[in-house]
């Protein structure tokens, strides 16, 4: 192919931000490929230095890669992405060849990947992949907090692609709240960056046109009006495990304030007396 990877784009914040809403419009596009989330840096850079000694890492991505080429049902290309070499230490460039490979073969030359957790490697993505942007989202933290903390007790097996233990159960408040804080604080270090881009949830449900065409001129693309059709690539986006995302496809419109419905007023108080103060 003539074509080449013009850029590599990674949708980035706290779960319950309105990710997958902003990938379903950016999926639309006629020259950007979007796939379902890959969670590929979590397995291979753990956050937490006891998995990082009892786990192998290239075992972990290994699994990471064969199970998202079923889930995109590409289990033809698993012999040649799927199986990392145990002393391989550069595995993003695995995944990058696997993103590329798939875009291209689309006749496309921009790809997203949208893990909310992949904020929390941010400096690992932008030191290994090449022409890197990400688009962070921020949604209201009282929301977020709201939000998660309903699927996660409410619909915690979903929320967990069927992996379920004895001791699983969903998110406490503390915990719900923590997720919102490290989110922002890790977009406030970056979103200046010449190669990074802040989207704030509230305004993308109200104006989609005009924020969609502030991403297409950070991302040095022409706005299309398809983008505004984004529930067309839902299901190219989403696997049949997460099809508890499906409210993110209903018609835009102003939030229920969950957070009012589900939360105590003394509830109410704690959280909003925790969540992090932003300026941006």
């Amino acid at each position: 192919m003539n074509v080449e990877i013009q850029q590599r784009v990674f949708i980035v914040g706290a779960p319950r931000s309105g990710t997958t809403l902003l990938q379903s419009f950016l999926a639309s596009h006629p020259r950007i490929q979007s796939f379902p989330e890959t969670h590929f840096f979590s397995a291979a850079f753990p956050r937490l230095r006891i998995k990082r000694m009892l786990t192998w890492s290239a075992l972990n991505v290994r699994g990471v890669l064969k199970r998202f080429l079923h889930e995109i049902n590409r289990p033809d290309l698993i012999e040649e992405y799927g199986h990392i070499n145990l002393l391989e230490h550069n595995y993003a460039n695995t995944l990058i060849r696997l993103l590329d490979h798939l875009t291209l073969e689309a006749g496309k030359d921009i790809w997203v990947e949208k893990t909310p957790r992949h904020i929390y490697f941010v400096e690992e993505i932008s030191n290994r992949v090449p022409k890197a942007k990400f688009i962070h989202i921020i949604r209201h933290g009282a929301d977020v907090v709201a939000s998660l903390y309903e699927v996660t007790n409410r619909d915690f097996f979903k929320w967990r692609k069927g992996k379920q233990h004895l001791f699983a159960k969903g998110l406490s408040i503390d915990k719900c709240i923590k997720r919102w804080n490290d989110a922002v604080q890790i977009t406030a270090k970056w979103y200046r960056c010449s190669n990074h881009l802040l989207v704030k949830y509230e305004q993308l449900v109200k104006s989609p046109p005009e924020e969609l065409d502030k991403i297409c001129n950070f991302l040095e693309i022409n706005y299309s009006p398809l983008m505004e059709r984004g529930e067309r690539s839902f299901d190219e986006i989403v696997t049949l495990e997460e099809k508890w995302k499906a409210n993110n496809m209903k018609p835009v419109q102003e939030m229920d304030r969950k957070f009012f419905r589900i939360f105590s007023e003394e509830e109410q108080k704690y959280i909003l007396g925790k969540l992090h103060k932003i300026n941006f």
